[in-house]
């Protein structure tokens, strides 16, 4: 089969098995708004010769795969939101098979589009890529209730092979047990990029991804992770993060590299967050680069685990403390702290007590500069340095007031 499905109708699909036999320019096609594609029930839908795609060319349409051995193959062909306001739905035992990803994709203003797969038994088998807001906003994907995306690698804010876009605020969501493999070789060894600024004009601001909930888990499958990659002169960014807490787990993470720029772009503030019950893994991390300042691991009670460590001049470790337990960085090999890198530790408005405390530890420290933020209060703040840990200490010095 090959359809349009148009003028605000709904096309169901329920059991039974529908292969289409025909090469044609679109398996499953929008071209104007309201419209609704449901695959259910057992169904096995098969798009049997390539260039079938599922193309969203107008805003307000939905697909919903849904139901235990529910089916849907695209071959080798892509699934693309090429409007705004579209949604994808994978839920509940169901599997949808297909190449590339491309959600809110091309034009400026394709915002608002939604991806969720959720349900025990639930998979988005992705081929190739998935790609989130190449030059627009506000685009989500969602992994949930032990649901699993695999077989794939992410770019949030461009597109990775032509190096342009410039997309703000898309995200990333693996909460509630769900799972994303994106291990997959893209050949470039880019691996995933949250927020990736190309040669186009414009700016890549806090594109995100979160990792929340026991058992949620995002496995990188030794590939790298970059927070804020700029690529061209012309391209720059902030506030980009990644996000791991309340059980959630970012791991095998061959190497992260937070605010990353190449070919003199500009990035700033960009940051890795290990939040309480968060935990994270990674073989090296590099925090800024020479024109990429403001970056920052921050540890707010959660793990970080890593093979080596290198904060550049201008960038930042950001120990909060709170009253939580703070749970030191650890760092397997050697941290390097440039000249004018910096502590920055924060006071969380529930931290009472004052007390000593170990933010880093590792098998030796090269401190070639490290200082403590200028923009603090060097009168409450107290760090010591020495070959394998770092402590601080912050302290309230009582004021009297003498009324005459």
């Amino acid at each position: 089969m090959s359809c349009a499905v148009r003028d605000g109708s709904k096309l169901i699909l329920s059991g039974g098995e529908f292969t289409n036999l025909t090469r044609s320019e679109r398996g499953v096609f929008f071209r104007d708004s309201g419209n609704e594609f449901i695959v259910a029930d057992g169904c096995k839908l098969v798009n049997a010769n390539n260039n079938n795609q599922a193309i969203y060319h107008a805003p307000g349409n939905t697909i919903t795969i849904t139901g235990e051995g529910t089916e849907w193959d695209l071959n080798l062909d892509h699934i693309i939101m090429n409007a705004p306001s579209n949604r994808l739905t994978v839920a509940d035992g169901a599997r949808l098979v297909n190449a590339r990803g491309r959600i809110g994709w091309w034009e400026t203003g394709n915002s608002y589009n939604e991806v969720l797969v959720t349900g025990d038994s639930t998979v988005w088998d992705v081929g190739e890529s998935i790609s989130v807001g190449q030059n627009s906003s506000f685009n989500t994907v969602t992994i949930s209730n032990n649901a699993v995306v695999q077989n794939t690698w992410i770019w949030l804010g461009a597109y990775a092979y032509w190096e342009s876009g410039y997309g703000s605020d898309n995200g990333l969501i693996v909460t509630d047990g769900g799972k994303f493999y994106s291990g997959r070789d893209d050949g470039w060894n880019w691996g995933a990029c949250i927020g990736a600024g190309g040669s186009s004009e414009g700016r890549n601001d806090r594109n995100y991804a979160l990792i929340t909930g026991t058992d949620s888990l995002w496995d990188l499958g030794s590939r790298p992770l970059r927070i804020g990659f700029m690529m061209e002169e012309n391209s720059t960014g902030a506030w980009n993060r990644v996000r791991a807490e309340a059980g959630g787990m970012i791991t095998n993470i061959g190497h992260a590299y937070i605010g990353w720029t190449e070919n003199n772009a500009v990035t700033s503030s960009n940051e890795l967050i290990a939040a309480v019950g968060g935990s994270i893994s990674a073989s090296g991390i590099n925090v800024g680069t020479d024109t990429s300042i403001g970056n920052r691991i921050t540890l707010q009670g959660g793990t970080i685990n890593t093979g080596s460590l290198l904060i550049e001049p201008g960038n930042k470790l950001t120990p909060v403390l709170s009253k939580d337990e703070l749970i030191p960085l650890k760092v397997s090999g050697t941290a390097v702290f440039e000249d004018g890198s910096y502590i920055s530790p924060e006071k969380a408005d529930d931290y009472t007590s004052a007390g000593n405390h170990v933010v880093l530890v590792a098998d030796s420290i090269e401190d070639n500069g490290l200082m403590l933020d200028p923009d603090l209060d060097a009168s409450n703040w107290f760090i010591e340095i020495t070959s394998t840990q770092i402590m601080i200490r912050y302290s309230e010095y009582a004021t009297t007031i003498i009324v005459r």
